[in-house]
């Protein structure tokens, strides 16, 4: 597991997709915010590892792999 840090915080990241409704609380989140419209895919490749992404941007992202 890799995780981001934001102002020195390590944060969750989340793309919003499709994928919503397959989360057990999407009932909750339907009844909250209603039917929010789907973000489409973006039309750039995603790294799905830390692997995938080039050891020059990992530095600069400060990746660190959870113990």
């Amino acid at each position: 597991m890799c995780r981001i840090r934001t102002n020195g915080t390590s944060t969750e990241t989340y793309l919003d997709t499709a994928s919503r409704r397959a989360f057990d609380n999407f009932a909750e989140f339907d009844a909250l915010y209603g039917d929010v419209p789907d973000m489409p895919a973006l039309p750039h490749p995603r790294a799905m590892t830390a692997r995938q992404v080039p050891a020059a941007i990992r530095e600069g992202l400060e990746v660190t792999r959870a113990a």
